[in-house]
């Protein structure tokens, strides 16, 4: 992910396993090292690697919201 130029949207959960949070980082960093800037990223509070997908199309919309304003952003 880290070579395209594409345009990504990026989401970690608060806890997420230690292995996923360093995973993301690196992405992070090779991301900027390699286009000078970062993508957007999103980080669940409160959430981990599941349940921050399992609340999508529920009262907590933090995420879907994320990617309808990153969809919007990107398709404007």
């Amino acid at each position: 992910m880290a070579t395209t130029a594409l345009p990504l949207l990026v989401a970690i959960a608060e806890f997420d396993p230690p292995r996923f949070q360093a995973e993301y980082l690196g992405l992070m960093a090779d991301r900027l090292a390699r286009h000078g800037t970062m993508p957007r990223a999103h980080v669940a509070s409160g959430h981990n690697h599941y349940s921050m997908a399992m609340h999508l199309g529920t009262a907590d919309r933090r995420l879907a919201d994320e990617i309808v304003a990153f969809v919007r952003e990107t398709c404007a």
